[in-house]
Protein backbone atom coordinates (compact mmCIF):
# COMPACT_ATOMS: atom_id res chain seq x y z
CA UNK A 1 0.00 0.00 0.00
CA UNK A 2 2.53 2.49 0.69
CA UNK A 3 4.34 1.39 -2.60
CA UNK A 4 1.35 3.34 -4.40
CA UNK A 5 0.89 5.73 -1.87
CA UNK A 6 4.30 7.04 -2.91
CA UNK A 7 4.48 6.82 -6.77
CA UNK A 8 0.87 7.45 -7.88
CA UNK A 9 0.93 11.08 -7.21
CA UNK A 10 4.93 11.29 -8.40
CA UNK A 11 3.49 9.92 -11.82
CA UNK A 12 0.01 11.20 -11.92
CA UNK A 13 0.66 13.99 -14.06
CA UNK A 14 2.64 11.82 -16.53
CA UNK A 15 -0.79 10.07 -16.87
CA UNK A 16 -2.50 12.90 -17.55
CA UNK A 17 -0.35 14.43 -19.61
CA UNK A 18 -0.14 11.59 -21.68
CA UNK A 19 -3.71 10.91 -21.65
CA UNK A 20 -3.60 7.37 -19.90
CA UNK A 21 -6.70 5.76 -18.90
CA UNK A 22 -6.04 5.67 -14.99
CA UNK A 23 -7.77 2.06 -14.66
CA UNK A 24 -5.10 1.04 -17.15
CA UNK A 25 -2.43 2.58 -15.06
CA UNK A 26 -3.37 1.13 -11.82
CA UNK A 27 -3.68 -2.32 -13.30
CA UNK A 28 0.16 -1.84 -14.63
CA UNK A 29 1.50 -0.21 -11.36
CA UNK A 30 -0.29 -3.53 -9.90
CA UNK A 31 1.58 -5.98 -12.26
CA UNK A 32 4.54 -3.96 -11.65
CA UNK A 33 4.68 -4.27 -7.70
CA UNK A 34 3.48 -7.82 -7.75
CA UNK A 35 6.29 -8.69 -10.00
CA UNK A 36 8.73 -6.52 -7.88
CA UNK A 37 7.47 -8.28 -4.49
CA UNK A 38 8.75 -11.41 -6.09
CA UNK A 39 12.15 -11.18 -7.29
CA UNK A 40 15.47 -10.47 -6.09
CA UNK A 41 16.94 -8.40 -4.77
CA UNK A 42 14.57 -7.75 -2.31
CA UNK A 43 11.69 -10.33 -3.03
CA UNK A 44 9.42 -9.19 0.25
CA UNK A 45 6.50 -11.74 -0.87
CA UNK A 46 8.79 -14.58 -1.78
CA UNK A 47 10.60 -14.38 1.95
CA UNK A 48 7.92 -14.36 3.96
CA UNK A 49 6.39 -17.04 1.79
CA UNK A 50 9.30 -19.12 2.11
CA UNK A 51 9.61 -18.55 5.93
CA UNK A 52 5.68 -19.67 6.79
CA UNK A 53 6.19 -22.41 4.17
CA UNK A 54 9.57 -23.63 5.96
CA UNK A 55 11.41 -23.95 3.12
CA UNK A 56 14.89 -22.12 1.79
CA UNK A 57 14.80 -19.45 -0.85
CA UNK A 58 16.86 -21.38 -3.21
CA UNK A 59 14.37 -24.19 -3.20
CA UNK A 60 11.97 -22.17 -4.71
CA UNK A 61 13.52 -21.02 -7.79
CA UNK A 62 12.49 -23.54 -10.12
CA UNK A 63 8.90 -23.48 -9.03
CA UNK A 64 8.61 -19.34 -8.99
CA UNK A 65 10.20 -19.23 -12.30
CA UNK A 66 7.23 -20.08 -14.26
CA UNK A 67 4.81 -17.69 -12.15
CA UNK A 68 7.33 -14.88 -12.60
CA UNK A 69 7.82 -15.31 -16.35
CA UNK A 70 3.84 -15.51 -16.82
CA UNK A 71 3.09 -12.30 -14.29
CA UNK A 72 6.01 -10.84 -16.84
CA UNK A 73 4.35 -12.03 -19.81
CA UNK A 74 1.07 -10.69 -18.69
CA UNK A 75 2.14 -7.20 -18.06
CA UNK A 76 3.71 -6.85 -21.29
CA UNK A 77 0.30 -7.95 -22.86
CA UNK A 78 -1.64 -5.61 -20.85
CA UNK A 79 0.58 -2.90 -21.59
CA UNK A 80 0.54 -3.86 -25.41
CA UNK A 81 -2.96 -4.06 -25.82
CA UNK A 82 -4.75 -2.23 -23.16
CA UNK A 83 -8.25 -3.16 -23.87
CA UNK A 84 -7.01 -6.91 -21.82
CA UNK A 85 -7.39 -4.78 -18.87
CA UNK A 86 -10.11 -2.52 -19.86
CA UNK A 87 -13.00 -4.42 -21.35
CA UNK A 88 -14.34 -5.34 -17.67
CA UNK A 89 -14.49 -2.13 -16.41
CA UNK A 90 -15.87 -1.13 -20.20
CA UNK A 91 -18.51 -3.80 -20.14
CA UNK A 92 -19.89 -2.72 -16.69
CA UNK A 93 -20.02 1.16 -17.91
CA UNK A 94 -16.83 2.46 -16.07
Amino acid sequence: MSIFLIFVPLLWPIVQYYKWDPVWFGVILTLKVALGQFTPPLAVNLMVSCRIAGVRMEETVRWVGWLLFSMFVVMVLVIAFPELALWLPHKLGY
